[in-house]
């Protein structure tokens, strides 16, 4: 999951005044611990640095138990 690290704006977004910068990156694991997703969620770490480093999570996800509909 790429949450970007909140760096400079991308092109054609330069003067758009944003007040936070990094959202993504905070918010993204306090989600991934909500009730409704923490079923289906075993963990989470930050990516190697090929993937995305700080900027990416490797979530990790839980499998299915055999003859359980989602």
């Amino acid at each position: 999951m790429i949450t970007g690290k909140g760096g400079a704006p991308a092109p054609g977004f330069q003067g758009l005044h944003l007040p936070e910068r990094g959202v993504l990156r905070r918010v993204v694991p306090l989600w991934l611990a909500l009730p409704d997703l923490r079923r289906y969620v075993l963990g989470y770490e930050e990516a190697h640095f090929v993937h995305g480093g700080a900027g990416a999570l490797y979530v990790f996800l839980r499998g299915r138990k055999p003859g359980r509909t989602p």
